[in-house]
């Protein structure tokens, strides 16, 4: 019987084929001689241009399998694909993936064998080889592997054996095949597969049988790293079967449970700052996925959501508050399902306005205003949320103070809000008498023009809901409230509903509102204090190159109305503008709109020529 060192070079596949054909055993003991001569790098090219590619492709696709020649193969075919992609193209060429796929689908092979091919499949994607990545792929293959890896070791079950590692490894070749946008929706039916991963973070107690707990929870932690990750890349690309996740209650109790306990055991030795790290970092997933199913999934079923409504109530787990939240918020998407959530849930929105208090987690503020946004809109919500406090609670939070700047979701959340919520009569009164000046100061200090546009919107709502009332007027007489709608005007050329919105603003402002300046104090000087501000060149010019990120022309709003009176603008804001021009009586403002008229070609709508 030829051993492997006397087989000359260039026929290791013609002494292999001879010994496979004798049925003498030698076969193996050659294999495991090629195992062995193919750890030196330089000699793996060769032997795999011999032709034992194709013997070892066809070993691992025997049927019935040889286990003796399965382990063997699946070493030399481990070793040849070792930083080699000549050797990784022609395994993949042989179909060598494939016919292991098939092989662990239909045998139930020893943990050996599984290490052996393990990490054959491992060298083969780990580098990122095309071919062999699109042989692993698709949801069978996925299918496949994770059954594989679940078979031979669950985390937690923890022995002295190589099971972990065996698994990890098959986790690791799951992880190098599924893309960042896979190309197939992940079914419930593998779903399922990902969830055995999670319990072994749920607290136990410490194991008597194991001499490294540290190792073995270090290889737990590296599975969970996978079965977190892999699913956020469907979810990420909304190709989770959400409804089906979302009507199975055990799935969901997994993920639940996994949220709430998921820890690292106290009794270790030593736990480094990455393993805690992959565990935030594996709750941060999941919570994705959760939220994503609560989302796209359907109605949520009424347990859930209570069992979500409990986590509001833990202030020492800010990330179940966060998920919780995030979950209710995109629930409360369309003016249905935010009137209905809080119908359904009377005790929500005692839970929500009681988080509205500076010593809230910014993580939490950020998923609180974004909900309490969706709650505002429709219209049978606005008193409610008034009703509940929710404009002064917010105000106190202080979301709009300097400090705060970094935080521009939570700032233009709490605008958000505020914008919704004035647009009640009842609501704008209330929040016309609060502490406004530091929404005064956002809209001055801030060089996100978005933010100071939809800041600006809040007056603008403040004044369409008082139109009746002759109430809150004097605080929306304020000089700086008008800066800010002369402001959102003089951008109107880019933004024509925002232009609308502040010439109407201006035209209630200056019909009912008092202040201080030209006149006798009252309305006079509100339409005079206008007209000054419209007229201001200076101003705009000055507000141009302070902000450049907002794009402004540097036009006066006396230059803008005058544009829109001569027909450069919908009919809708040439009216609205025109009735600004006559109540505010300026000649100067007058007179700027009447050149331009003059000058205009065209029809305009009525009454403009006679101005």
């Amino acid at each position: 019987m030829p051993q492997i060192d006397e087989i000359h070079q260039g026929g290791e596949a013609d002494a292999l084929r001879t010994a496979l054909a004798s049925k003498d055993g030698s076969a193996a003991v050659i294999l495991d001689g090629l195992a062995v001569k193919l750890r030196d790098a330089s000699k793996r090219e060769s032997i795999g241009a011999s032709g034992v590619v194709d013997i070892v492709a066809e070993i691992s696709g025997a049927k019935p399998v040889d286990e003796t020649l399965l382990f063997q193969a699946a070493r030399v075919s481990g070793n040849l694909a070792a930083d080699c992609d000549a050797n990784r193209d022609r395994l993949a060429a042989a179909k060598y993936p494939q016919n292991i796929l098939a092989t662990l689908k239909r045998n139930t092979l020893s943990l050996k064998t599984l290490q052996a091919v393990a990490a054959s499949l491992l060298n083969l994607v780990m580098d990122g080889h095309a071919a062999s990545i699109a042989a692993l792929s698709g949801v069978e293959a996925l299918t496949t592997l994770l059954n594989t890896a679940n078979t031979i070791y669950t985390p937690g079950e923890w022995d002295e054996s190589c099971r972990g590692s065996v698994a990890s490894w098959i986790w690791d070749v799951v992880d190098n095949t599924v893309s960042q946008d896979p190309g197939y929706t992940l079914p419930l039916s593998v779903i399922k597969e990902f969830l055995p991963a999670l319990r072994g973070m749920l607290p136990r107690a410490a194991p008597s049988y194991v001499e490294d707990a540290d190792e073995a929870f270090s290889i737990d932690v590296s599975i969970l790293t996978h079965a977190t990750k892999v699913p956020e890349r469907f979810n990420a690309k909304d190709k989770l079967d959400y409804v089906a996740l979302l009507n199975d209650r055990h799935s969901l109790e997994v993920l639940l449970e996994f949220m709430e306990d998921a820890t690292i055991p106290p009794w270790l030795d030593e736990v480094d700052d990455d393993t805690k790290k992959a565990l935030g970092v594996a709750k941060a997933d999941v919570s994705r996925t959760l939220v994503s199913t609560l989302s796209e999934g359907g109605e949520a079923p009424s347990w859930l959501l209570e069992r979500l409504g409990s986590w509001l109530e833990r202030p020492s787990r800010p990330d179940l508050m966060s998920v919780a939240l995030l979950v209710y918020g995109n629930c409360a998407r369309g003016d249905d399902a935010a009137t209905s959530i809080l119908t359904a849930n009377p005790a929500l929105l005692h839970r929500l306005t009681a988080l509205l208090d500076t010593s809230t987690p910014a993580i939490v503020q950020h998923a609180l205003v974004g909900l309490l946004r969706n709650l505002s809109i429709p219209d049978p919500n606005k008193r409610k949320l008034g009703n509940a406090g929710v404009l002064p609670r917010l105000l106190a939070m202080g979301p709009w103070a300097p400090e705060r700047d970094m935080l521009g979701s939570v700032q233009g959340g709490a605008v958000g809000i505020a914008k919704q919520l004035v647009r009640d009569e009842t609501n704008a009164i209330q929040f016309l008498s609060l502490d406004l000046e530091p929404l005064h100061a956002l809209v001055t200090r801030t060089d996100d023009p978005a933010i100071a546009l939809e800041a600006t919107r809040v007056w603008v709502n403040c004044c369409r809901a008082l139109r009746d009332s002759p109430n809150g007027w004097d605080a929306l007489g304020d000089g700086r409230v008008l800066d800010a709608l002369v402001a959102m005007l003089s951008q109107g050329a880019r933004y024509p509903v925002l232009l609308n919105e502040a010439v109407l603003a201006l035209a209630l402002l200056a019909r009912y509102a008092r202040t201080e300046g030209p006149g006798d104090g009252n309305r006079e000087g509100v339409c005079a204090e206008i007209a000054r501000r419209l007229l201001d060149t200076e101003s705009a010019e000055r507000a141009k190159k302070e902000h450049p990120n907002a794009n402004l022309e540097g036009k006066s709003g006396a230059e803008v109305l005058a544009r829109v009176i001569a027909g450069q603008g919908p009919p809708e804001t040439q009216t609205n503008a025109m009735t600004l021009v006559k109540i505010l009586d300026s000649p100067d403002l007058t007179a700027v709109v009447r050149k331009a008229v003059a000058e205009a070609q065209g029809e305009l709508v009525p009454g403009a020529r006679e101005l």
